[in-house]
């Protein structure tokens, strides 16, 4: 991508060329024709409210003569670096934008316009997190961050705390999913950005549920519910408060919800997350033949979404294991662990394969019920989560002895010592 960016100057003119009209035409509220005619031959500079102005007055010109103007009315007044910040912006989250990205970070370190930097950056961020490559993710969102520490300029920093929040979200790791949305409320207030600010607090208030803190969920919701929101997130909020019936076990409340939300229009995520949830109430009723058939419809909504459809098949999976239909249980299941696996949603790929340990346990197969404890063995030590370390540990031990077989004392005795040897 050549970067090739206009002067406020080559603006000006590049404006009235498009437009064909005169200087005199476009001098309108305090700006002369020879105020445009001494910038247009640079003898004079531009300061940005009288770029606004000049901005404004084509804008209203075009509109007047039914002409389009694919231009916003800051397009004269951006500096060079604002021009490349929002270059950034308004990239797609394609991988074939990486490259683009490259090219403006070596821009602005060439002319030392360090925004730029930050912007791509986070965009980098963004189109590893849309691409399910979260840690890379994260770690571009923590480098602009410490740019935009190092500059003093935070005028996104909630943006870029909210992604990582997602991102962390997206990893199971809850806490810091909240600690970070909670640096994004700050900023949020700080730089009064009321529309990030609705989707800081739902965040906050899921990633909270999903640390079964449900009064501090409740908190955020209603927090939530007092802002100006659009007919998408109020119908994900009132979704998650009925997520938040089905945790407590009180599903006729939940589906209370559910049936109200599926008489509006609603966007294909929440109606997958509304199908689902409504299976897994039936599922806790016992209703497997109503579960069965939301769950379906959950699958066949998600299939072009991948990290939905994982987990809808899991759950699906679940089910089957409830009702002691093991070989059906055990295709959803490993299906859904291996995606999972895929998008490095490690934290569920373990709930599965605990699922399947408690089936080849129903089974009788000791074989494959170690090889489902020492995957959630390596996989707990590689991602560090201790608690199922020590899930894992207790039961390959019970393993090796009902069958009193010290090979699998030592191979665990092996796995151990090596990972306290790369604490």
């Amino acid at each position: 991508m050549a970067i090739n960016l206009m002067s406020k100057r080559e603006k000006l003119i590049y404006v009235r060329q498009l437009l064909n009209i005169t200087q005199k035409e476009l001098a309108k509220d305090n700006i002369s024709r020879e105020f445009i005619s001494m910038v247009e031959s640079g003898k004079r500079s531009m300061r940005r409210d009288m770029a606004l102005t000049a901005m404004k007055n084509a804008l209203e010109y075009a509109k007047e003569r039914g002409i389009e103007l694919d231009l916003d009315v800051e397009f004269i007044a951006r500096s060079e670096e604002e021009d490349l910040c929002k270059i950034c912006d308004d990239l797609s989250n394609s991988t074939d934008n990486l490259e683009k990205c490259h090219e403006i970070i070596e821009y602005g370190e060439e002319k030392d316009l360090k925004m730029a930097k930050v912007y791509a950056l986070k965009k980098f961020g963004d189109i590893f997190c849309v691409n399910g490559e979260y840690e890379k993710a994260s770690n571009k969102y923590l480098d602009a961050l410490q740019i935009t520490e190092t500059l003093g300029r935070r005028e996104i920093n909630q943006k870029i705390y909210n992604n990582l929040g997602v991102v962390k979200n997206k990893l199971g790791e809850y806490a810091d999913a909240v600690n970070y949305e909670k640096e994004a409320l700050t900023f949020c207030n700080i730089n009064n950005d009321e529309k990030i600010k609705v989707t800081v607090l739902y965040n906050l208030a899921s990633n909270c549920f999903m640390l079964n803190k449900f009064d501090l969920s409740k908190k955020y919701l209603d927090e939530f519910f007092k802002l100006k929101l659009n007919h998408h997130f109020y119908c994900k909020g009132r979704s998650l408060y009925g997520y938040m019936y089905v945790q407590l076990k009180e599903y006729d409340k939940a589906l209370e919800i559910y049936k109200e939300l599926l008489e509006e229009d609603l966007d294909k995520s929440i109606l997958v997350e509304i199908y689902h949830n409504t299976a897994l109430c039936h599922q806790e009723k016992k209703e497997f033949e109503e579960a069965e058939k939301y769950f379906d419809i959950a699958l066949e909504l998600s299939k072009n979404n991948l990290t939905d459809y994982y987990k809808v098949q899991g759950a699906k999976g679940s089910m089957y294991f409830d009702k002691g239909m093991y070989s059906e249980a055990e295709e959803y299941l490993w299906n859904s662990m291996k995606l999972s696996e895929k998008f490095e949603d490690f934290h569920y790929s373990i709930d599965v394969a605990k699922v399947l340990y408690e089936l080849y346990h129903k089974k009788k197969d000791k074989n494959m019920k170690k090889e489902m404890a020492l995957f959630i063995l390596d996989l707990s030590r590689k991602k560090s989560i201790k608690e199922d370390i020590l899930c894992s540990i207790d039961k390959l031990l019970e393993i090796a002895i009902e069958d009193d077989n010290l090979d699998l004392v030592r191979e665990i005795h092996q796995k151990i010592k090596s990972s306290l040897e790369n604490i």
